[in-house]
């Protein structure tokens, strides 16, 4: 069906997905899903947004499988649900569905943190920001007990000089004191 036809594709998909138990476990997963996923802050944001979520990414899909079965029964003139159709659909699904939703997912969350002010972790962790860097301490003591500290680093220094060690090699430390600055942003202890 092409594009002239998209009311009776509609159909057909709406069909396919509600008619069917498997359909509608399915996108009742990836409804819970995405809801699930969304901040949960916020009980309004959490429903709304995640099911708005949802719905971009099932009319995503849906658009990109009517794309591919077009592509392949139509314009490849390959025969319905036939194993080399389903091998092209499948050929032009994978990497569309791979763009598409890594475009909706970062959309989602540059919207979510810039406008709601909400998933900053995930957020945050996909930028190639410099600063902001942090590790984990460890230390067992003599009785057992498992200490950790997180370290934070706000600001990375930007310069950087070479000192001798004693045994031939260099050591990098900043240039400046004040441009290397830690915190211990969070401690655990376990006994």
């Amino acid at each position: 069906m092409g594009l002239s036809r998209w009311a009776e594709a509609l159909q057909a998909g709406a069909h396919s997905a509600l008619l069917s138990p498997i359909g509608i476990a399915i996108y009742g997963l990836i409804f819970a899903g995405f809801v699930f996923f969304a901040d949960r802050r916020s009980t309004v944001f959490r429903i709304s947004i995640g099911t708005l979520h949802a719905v971009t990414h099932i009319v995503a899909g849906f658009l990109i499988y009517w794309f591919s079965v077009y592509v392949a029964i139509t314009m490849a003139g390959m025969t319905p649900k036939s194993i080399s159709q389903y091998v092209l659909t499948g050929m032009i699904i994978i990497p569309l569905s791979w763009i598409a939703g890594s475009i909706i997912l970062g959309f989602y969350l540059l919207t979510s943190l810039n406008i709601f002010g909400m998933h900053a972790n995930e957020a945050f962790s996909a930028l190639r920001i410099q600063d902001w860097k942090g590790f984990l301490r460890f230390r067992i003591d003599r009785a057992g007990t498992l200490k950790m500290w997180f370290i934070g680093i706000k600001r990375v220094p930007r310069t950087w000089k070479a000192e001798p060690l004693n045994d031939g090699g260099d050591i990098l430390r900043p240039c400046e004191k004040s441009d290397l600055v830690t915190e211990v942003i969070d401690t655990l202890e376990i006994r």
